[in-house]
């Protein structure tokens, strides 16, 4: 109907084919929702030039579905050109550009490319308090990916003291009882066993694990992470029962 009224390209069927990516994507059709937002790029590209931020929206939800469908590198190609836009549209100081790098590292990090995340992790930190203050919940946000990559290459000092400070954060401008509060706590726990401290960090561990199912659902990826930390602790710390009494979750989830 809105292509016999406005043509073939115009911005009400640029957002009436996103709402539809939307719907197939909520209804498990990936492939259909990456169709839909192919079409989506390629009808802002042409209604708005290369540069503009619709055109890096477009790419970003692209980035996104590609994720989802496993090609991370075709995920992290869109995922950048959307915050080379961003970066020319808005300058290297705003919240799009900052959760633009927020994204990029994310996928770079799941590659184990941990060179290339952290520096942009770092960026989207310091831009964060820049533009945000230092008690922001994406503050928190930024502090925790760079928490999770600190564990990753085995600095848990530095993993230990951003996780505390994500979470006093989300405490304080979120809740004690916020779900991010307790990723925050999980990222704490996992710090102090990497540094040898199973008793310590058993509690932070189980109890947030507990809390972000409860909130969160058995299949939600923060539910998942915290399991695996629960697990890879219980295995450290040679307790093998408790290990695959918990990898039974992992294996149900």
């Amino acid at each position: 109907m809105k292509r016999r009224l406005y043509g073939e390209a115009h911005p009400e069927i640029a957002t009436g084919l996103n709402n539809i990516a939307q719907v197939l994507y909520y209804n498990g059709d990936y492939k259909g929702a990456e169709t839909m937002f192919r079409e989506v790029v390629d009808m802002q590209r042409q209604l708005l030039g290369g540069i503009h931020p619709n055109v890096a929206l477009a790419l970003n939800n692209l980035a996104f579905i590609l994720s989802v469908l496993g090609d991370k590198s075709s995920a992290i190609t869109m995922s950048q050109l959307s915050l080379d836009i961003y970066r020319e549209v808005f300058g290297d100081s705003h919240p799009l550009v900052a959760r633009g790098l927020d994204v990029l590292a994310r996928w770079f990090a799941d590659e184990d490319n941990y060179e290339t995340a952290e520096p942009m992790i770092r960026e989207a930190l310091a831009m964060r308090k820049e533009l945000l203050g230092n008690n922001h919940p994406d503050v928190a946000k930024s502090q925790m990916q760079l928490a999770k990559l600190l564990i990753a290459t085995g600095r848990y000092e530095d993993a230990f003291d951003n996780s505390i400070q994500a979470r006093q954060i989300c405490a304080t401008a979120l809740s004690p009882e916020h779900w991010r509060t307790a990723v925050a706590t999980s990222l704490i726990g996992a710090s102090l066993a990497g540094l040898g401290k199973y008793e310590e960090a058993e509690l932070p561990l189980v109890q947030s694990y507990t809390s972000i199912i409860d909130i969160k659902g058995q299949n939600d990826p923060n539910t998942v992470d915290a399991l695996q930390r629960v697990i890879s602790l219980y295995e450290a710390w040679g307790r093998a029962e408790k290990a695959a009494e918990y990898r039974q979750q992992l294996a149900g989830s």
